[in-house]
């Protein structure tokens, strides 16, 4: 009973290990922007920056790339250039390009991080190319996050059912066979009417028992 015990806490302290993980990135990158709406505004190119986080070796370090895009009124806003291929996205966005832009962004913008950057349409003088993100949308992700959690319960019930069967079993094969002198006593029939129809029943025999007395009484 030990192992089994030592097994069921593996299972779990693994399992926890990934819900947790899963709902962190779920809550964290995809749930913030799922219901927001996109917004699409001319723009022009104002601006750009590589944020480099502060790792310690060149193959720790991850960088940001921003690119700052004024509106019309005036306003400008910074967005983050995607996550993968953001250096290609980035490199392929220049000073002074206008076009059309389309983002979402949170209520209460703090950081770029509260924008979503979705694609940057450029005017056909400055070559017309759309440059899009080629992350995937947030309710995909969100989707595909939950998905990845449920296959993980799945996993984990699994998980226990052979856990706890492999255990019976083993149980049941450890108890040595019993041989004893014994006298039938009382054999009976343990039946059970169903009613199908009206005015039409079936009878089933559900067990066959059968008493035995052994040598002691």
């Amino acid at each position: 009973m030990k192992g089994k015990a030592f097994e069921v806490t593996i299972c779990t302290i693994g399992f926890i290990i990934v819900a947790a993980t899963t709902l962190c990135i779920l809550f964290a990158v995809a749930l913030p922007f799922v219901n927001l709406s996109e917004w699409v505004e001319r723009v022009e190119v104002t601006g750009k920056r590589i944020i480099q986080s502060s790792g310690g070796s060149d193959s720790g370090k991850t960088y940001r790339y921003i690119v700052a895009f004024q509106l019309p009124d005036g306003t400008e806003k910074e967005l983050r250039v995607g996550k993968i291929n953001s250096s290609k996205l980035y490199n392929s966005i220049n000073d002074g390009d206008t076009g059309i832009l389309t983002y979402k962004e949170k209520e209460n913008v703090k950081a770029e991080s509260d924008r979503r950057f979705i694609s940057f349409e450029k005017d056909p003088k400055y070559g017309g190319l759309k440059i899009e993100t080629d992350e995937t949308s947030d309710k995909t992700l969100a989707i595909q996050i939950t998905s990845i959690l449920a296959f993980a319960v799945i996993l984990y019930t699994a998980a226990l059912i052979v856990i706890y069967k492999r255990n019976i079993f083993t149980l049941v094969k450890k108890r040595p066979e019993l041989h004893e002198q014994v006298k039938v006593i009382k054999k009976r029939v343990v039946k059970q009417v169903y009613s199908l129809k009206r005015y039409t029943s079936a009878t089933i025999i559900v067990a066959s028992i059968v008493a035995f007395k052994f040598a002691d009484g």
